[in-house]
């Protein structure tokens, strides 16, 4: 399984929301989103994900988003 981890803007649940059923309509992504850890990280698990994918949608939201660590 594929990890991904990203650093983001998203600052609070409503930011969450806004993303979040794109996010969930990806195929095969299983994410969460740390909104007490200073970066606001975003960790990305599943098969075939694509941090291309992920970071598009983040970003077409007006929201930054970088990839940080890979597994």
């Amino acid at each position: 399984m594929k990890k991904l981890v990203f650093k983001t803007s998203l600052q609070c649940a409503n930011c969450q929301a806004k993303v979040q059923d794109e996010l969930n309509a990806i195929p095969g992504l299983h994410w969460r989103l740390d909104l007490s850890d200073a970066d606001k990280k975003l960790y990305a698990e599943g098969d075939d994900i694509k941090a291309e994918k992920i970071i598009e949608t983040i970003e077409d939201y007006g929201f930054d988003i970088e990839l940080i660590d890979e597994e």
